[in-house]
């Protein structure tokens, strides 16, 4: 068990960590995104704000990020389907006006499935690739990172967040992802309420399970809002970034500790020189 002071040491350190996933993401970005190398922050966020195709990709990527998901990379292959179809149509201005659009783009999901032997899983993947491209149809500049900015400017987080959940096939966790990340590109976080800030915290494995071990009041089976309300408190408390605490502790725990049973040791050493 950690006392008061090694845990506001280990939450500072997590959220120092947050440099390694902003390398992460912009690796990550470049390479399945913006197709280019050497970008900033800057970039990315620029990039993706004047670029319909960019903004919708990038969301929807975001969006295929669940359990499962991730693994069998529907989120690459949605992102081929909007290529080729906006190819064919000249680009993704034009194919979005069109009024077959999503049948188009699903249709050519579907192709790029079964050429790679992938199971489109049609529940989930229909619903969130219709849901996603009608926002994206309804928006002035057809890009959902807009949709998303807009949104989350002019109505609030939890408006958006709430917003979000009402698309099939993503939940609480992946609308948090989403969100986060938006909101972090955009810079957005010390413009948001503070009871606000549980929205923009995703609960993942490692985030939870780092909560676990730093409150021992927390118990397995806790609401995940309950651990986020926790950690904004606390990082609040300590004037860190919560969305970058949230950041560096997901990098943390799946790129360098990896495996649970070594949770505790590795914290540990996060605090062998305070």
């Amino acid at each position: 068990m950690f006392n008061q002071e090694q845990i506001n040491e280990i939450i500072k350190k997590l959220s120092e960590k947050s440099k390694k996933y902003e390398i992460f993401f912009l690796n990550d970005v470049s390479k399945n995104i913006l197709k280019i190398s050497n970008i900033s922050l800057d970039d990315v966020t620029k990039a993706l704000e004047n670029n319909p195709i960019l903004g919708t990709k990038f969301v929807m990527r975001h969006a295929t990020f669940r359990a499962g998901g991730e693994q069998v990379k529907y989120g690459e292959i949605i992102c081929e389907s909007l290529d080729k179809c906006s190819a064919n149509s000249g680009d993704f201005e034009k194919l979005i006006k069109d009024k077959d659009a999503l049948q188009k783009i699903y249709e050519e999901f579907l192709n790029i499935c079964k050429q790679r032997s992938k199971k489109p899983n049609e529940k989930i993947n229909k619903g969130l690739i219709d849901e996603f491209l009608k926002r994206a149809q309804d928006h002035p500049t057809s890009n959902l990172f807009m949709w998303l900015k807009d949104s989350l400017i002019n109505n609030g987080v939890e408006s958006t967040y709430l917003e979000l959940l009402k698309i099939y096939g993503i939940n609480k966790k992946i609308t948090s992802f989403i969100l986060r990340d938006v909101a972090w590109l955009l810079n957005l976080e010390k413009n948001v309420k503070v009871g606000e800030w549980i929205y923009l915290q995703p609960i993942d494995t490692w985030v939870k399970q780092i909560s676990l071990k730093l409150w021992k009041d927390l118990h397995q089976k806790v609401d995940e809002f309950i651990i986020a309300k926790r950690i904004v408190e606390k990082c609040d408390e300590l004037g860190v970034s919560s969305l970058r605490f949230n950041q560096g502790a997901w990098y943390f725990g799946s790129k360098e500790v990896k495996k649970r049973e070594l949770l505790e040791k590795y914290m540990n050493a996060l605090i062998t020189k305070y």
